[in-house]
């Protein structure tokens, strides 16, 4: 459904010719920042909507059917918020224009597009519920390697709202996404966004944003704020997880604002400085309150202002709904309301849309300690956070699927180096390409792709503590004592996932995407992609019995033997492979060789740049390199591991 109907006052249009003729005006923008200062505040979901219970907050300069203008002190306009409204402090409009966005068909269709139906399938209701439980305090997380409890998300509790920020922050930083704060200064406030960059591999200029606010209500140290917002600030933490591990022609940025609650204010700076950059936000979508369902009818608002461009961002997001078969019941909007960040966008210049759970099924627990996780619809906001995720992914337009990276290709020339790691000093060598220490005694080397740019990333597992840390990159912990490092590729995108297997009891963790159990213990984990389609499955090896078992492909007996899965014949998915005693190699339905000797450690690795796996050995005790019918080389000392895989 669509509306053209003004949701708000008439006078809402007006504002910006009232502000200029008020006799107030000169006071409030010499006041704009300074906290005793009255100041002009949009208000709206007050409840009940009196007049009168209005005025004792403040002057009522005008008052619609759900809607007032109110001149007051940011204190009171605070107090206000605690009482169950939404405020949004009047600021000076922006003096900068954005550069000229031209209007763009959108990708509208009737039928289905398999790579965003894919991208949309991604989206997994487990892993929002599990960032739910995060962000309200309901588990611990991790935070810059500390155990913390995010029980306040307030902008002005200051130690929750830092520690809230940091845990956004660090998860995506751990998708290998280019992460910064978004630091600014308000009435004596120190506050901070998140914003994180997806560069685009066609037209990198053009933008487009999904963005919610992750700070809560109310102010005091206990504000879960489950439905507003930990739900929209899922939904853009969930949404980077699915869609960096893919390759879009435009640039996306995920961004997390705080001081929405106290009127807009972290949107606010936000958009100036994108406006002073010159950014080309092409579209912006925000979700703010999208996890209550009290009729349960799966119902939604959409409003997308009033041009032509932004009103083409709801008409595609309803299209995403209707042609993957979403179970929600939108409508939308053409009209700006104020209430959420979207709104700063607007005055600027920029398209955008904001998808909210209705009014008329309002969340009765909204602004009290009671918007907990209990309260919340985990399936509607699934459903929700897949239309976000879909429409993002056609917005800004999938690339071409990469091939993932050579593994061990140190230089990004798509084929394996000779490469070491000798731990008992951090030295990391890759034959003609470069040398350094990264690491120390005890550690366990983990290259990989981290970037997501073809090219091999240094990085130690450290078992003692679970510490990560990607050369130049980043540094997390995740895992405990015992567990065996299993990172790769465990989506269709090119950046590497940390994960771990536990083999006490066969537990499997992909940090930021899924926990399982899948074998036992004495099990060896062998991940590897063994259907071929770039996307790495997990699977173990059973040395007792040879047991294959690849989760949710097939199971089979193969062995004995050290297991070896690699892309041993071209364009296949990777193989069985076993390296036995005496330098016995044997590839199942593929073929059986004698190739090394006994001590060798085998390295099966992209030698030749054609994606196929030569076998290789690497004598530790003569730092000798041996890769079939290719070369033979000396390149390390004993006590060296290899690192070309």
């Amino acid at each position: 459904m669509k509306f053209s109907g003004w949701k708000l006052p008439r006078w809402f249009r007006i504002i910006p010719v009232f502000l200029i003729l008020h006799p107030a005006l000169p006071g409030l923008q010499a006041g704009i920042d300074t906290p005793g200062e009255p100041a002009f505040f949009l208000v709206s979901r007050f409840r009940p909507w009196d007049r009168a219970r209005l005025a004792s907050f403040g002057e009522v300069v005008e008052f619609g059917d759900d809607s007032a203008l109110l001149r007051t002190t940011q204190a009171r306009a605070e107090l206000l918020a605690g009482a169950g409204a939404e405020i949004v402090r009047v600021m000076e409009p922006p003096a900068l224009q954005p550069p000229p966005l031209p209007f763009r068909t959108l990708p509208g269709s009737r039928s289905e597009e398999p790579l965003i139906r894919e991208i949309i399938d991604r989206v997994d209701r487990d892993d929002l519920h599990r960032l739910m439980e995060d962000l309200t305090g309901e588990d611990e997380v991790l935070i810059g390697g500390e155990t913390r409890r995010i029980l306040t998300r307030n902008s002005y509790q200051t130690e929750g709202i830092a520690w809230a920020t940091q845990f956004a922050y660090e998860r995506l930083e751990d998708l290998g996404l280019a992460v910064e704060y978004h630091d600014y200064s308000w009435n004596g406030n120190s506050w901070r966004n998140v914003v994180a960059e997806q560069p685009g591999t066609a037209d990198p200029e053009q933008i487009y944003v999904i963005c919610g606010h992750i700070d809560s209500m109310p102010t005091g140290p206990l504000a879960p704020g489950a439905d507003d917002n930990a739900s929209g600030s899922t939904a853009v933490l969930v949404s980077a997880a699915v869609l960096s591990r893919y390759s879009f022609e435009n640039t996306i940025r995920y961004v997390l604002f705080t001081g929405e609650e106290q009127g807009l204010i972290g949107s606010q700076y936000y958009v100036n400085d994108c406006l002073a950059a010159g950014d080309s936000i092409s579209g912006a979508l925000n979700f703010d309150m999208i996890a209550y369902d009290g009729d349960g009818d799966g119902a939604m608002e959409v409003y997308s202002g009033t041009t032509e461009t932004s009103n083409a961002l709801g008409d595609l997001f309803l299209d995403t709904i209707s042609v993957y078969g979403l179970d929600l019941d939108p409508a939308h909007y053409l009209s700006s309301p104020s209430w959420s960040d979207q709104y700063r966008f607007w005055q600027a210049g920029y398209p955008a849309l904001v998808g909210i759970e209705p009014f008329g099924d309002f969340n009765p627990n909204y602004h009290t300690v009671n918007d907990t996780l209990a309260g919340c619809d985990l399936d509607y906001l699934t459903g929700i956070v897949r239309a976000a995720a879909g429409t993002l992914a056609r917005l800004a337009v999938p690339a071409a699927v990469r091939v993932p990276a050579a593994g061990g290709d140190y230089n990004g020339d798509g084929t394996s180096d000779l490469a070491v790691f000798r731990p008992e000093t951090g030295l990391w060598a890759a034959r003609g390409v470069t040398r350094f220490y990264f690491g120390r005694v005890g550690d366990s080397p983990v290259p990989g792709d981290w970037r997501g740019d073809g090219t091999t990333a240094p990085a130690v597992f450290r078992p003692s503590s679970g510490l990560w840390a990607i050369r130049s990159l980043t540094r997390f912990c995740f895992g405990s004592s015992g567990d065996r490092p299993v990172p790769g590729g465990y989506g269709p995108g090119f950046n590497w996932s940390p994960g771990v297997f536990r083999e006490e009891n066969g537990l499997w963790a992909i940090r930021g995407l899924t926990r399982y159990y899948f074998g036992r213990s004495g099990d060896l984990p062998v991940s590897a992609d063994y259907s071929g389609d770039g996307i790495r499955q997990s699977g173990i090896f059973r040395p007792s019995t040879g047991l294959w078992a690849i989760r949710g492909l097939t199971r089979f007996y193969f062995g004995p033997g050290l297991p070896l899965p690699d892309a041993y014949g071209a364009g296949e998915g990777d193989r069985a492979a076993v390296f036995a005693a005496a330098g016995r190699w044997r590839v199942r339905g593929l073929t059986d060789f004698a190739f090394g000797a006994e001590g060798d450690v085998p390295v099966p690795s992209n030698y030749r740049g054609d994606r196929v796996a030569r076998p290789a050995v690497f004598r530790p005790a003569a730092g000798l390199w041996a890769v079939r019918e290719t070369t033979r080389a000396y390149f390390g000392t004993a006590g060296d591991l290899p690192v070309s895989r």
